[in-house]
């Protein structure tokens, strides 16, 4: 089996993208830590030694996929990666028919080869066709998927990695408490009460959320729906955390303090002053990246 994320390229352009990130008004925050007693904890961490309550960047990550997949089915229909994406699976799954395996090897198995040949050890190639065939079709699969090529999929590394989301102040926090409901007649229990903890929204508070993107080069099928997911949280926001049915954790991207600083690096440098220059820009010196608007960058993706 393949241990290491398939790595399609060096890098060659990158872009730093530092969200802003405020709690509407009226919609607390709360992400879980687990339960003492009747007590829903907040999930908090040390950060230059001071304790937070903090966005964790996997929460931030699924919540990011789950809205590009909905977007890329409106986009892409005719891609065929996209018809057999389910999470972050393609034909690797265990409800595809054995009728369905069969024609999918027999279409795809011969251009998986092909394609695979550049990014894979062909002995590993070799071992994969005479023991999982289905399994090198889904590393194809994925990598023609505009969502997996974001955010990942077994076995292939996404083009965006985030961090977790920091506030930049100390947070407010207020008690929620309310009834438990049975889950199996879903009704409410009584004299079984609990109590969430939660961020309060503040006018000040901001989570900060840096999120690096390599080789997403504008007019690809991952740069438009990445385009596509930062309109759809500048005009609507995105929902973290629990109690979503609340109307709890939306958040929404403060154009006025989110930049994104984009750089130009040379894939194969020749010369000392060549790979200076590309140090120099992986180190945000001055002078060495391109600072955009959240707006225009999504406009330049396309």
């Amino acid at each position: 089996m393949l241990t290491k994320p398939i790595h399609l390229e060096k890098v060659s352009e990158r872009f730093i993208l530092d969200l802003s990130l405020k709690l509407e008004a009226g919609s607390p925050l709360h992400i879980g830590a687990g339960s003492e007693g009747v007590n829903k904890m907040l999930l908090k961490f040390v950060v230059n030694g001071k304790t937070f309550p903090i966005i964790p960047a996997e929460s931030l990550k699924g919540v990011l996929r789950s809205l590009a997949f909905s977007l890329s089915k409106q986009i892409f229909s005719d891609n065929w990666a996209l018809k057999y994406h389910v999470k972050d699976r393609h034909v690797k799954r265990r409800n595809v028919e054995k009728n369905e395996q069969k024609r999918i090897i027999e279409s795809y198995l011969e251009k998986a080869e092909e394609t695979l040949e550049s990014v894979l050890p062909k002995d590993f190639i070799k071992e994969m066709v005479e023991g999982d065939k289905l399994q090198l079709i889904e590393y194809y699969f994925a990598l023609n998927c505009p969502v997996c090529k974001l955010f990942g999929a077994q076995g292939v590394s996404g083009k965006l990695i985030l961090s977790d989301g920091i506030p930049n102040i100390s947070p407010r926090f207020f008690t929620y408490t309310s009834t438990s409901i049975n889950r199996k007649t879903r009704i409410v229990e009584e004299n079984r009460l609990y109590n969430v903890a939660a961020v309060k929204p503040d006018d000040d508070l901001r989570y900060r959320v840096r999120i690096i993107g390599d080789n997403i080069y504008k007019g690809t099928e991952e740069a438009k729906l990445l385009s596509a997911v930062l309109q759809w949280v500048l005009r609507l926001g995105l929902q973290v955390g629990g109690l979503k049915s609340y109307g709890y954790g939306r958040l929404f991207i403060d154009e006025n303090e989110s930049t994104v600083k984009l750089l130009k690096l040379v894939e194969d440098p020749q010369g000392d002053e060549t790979l200076l220059n590309n140090v120099r820009a992986l180190l945000l010196k001055n002078g060495y990246f391109q600072v955009m608007k959240i707006d225009g960058f999504t406009k330049w993706l396309k």
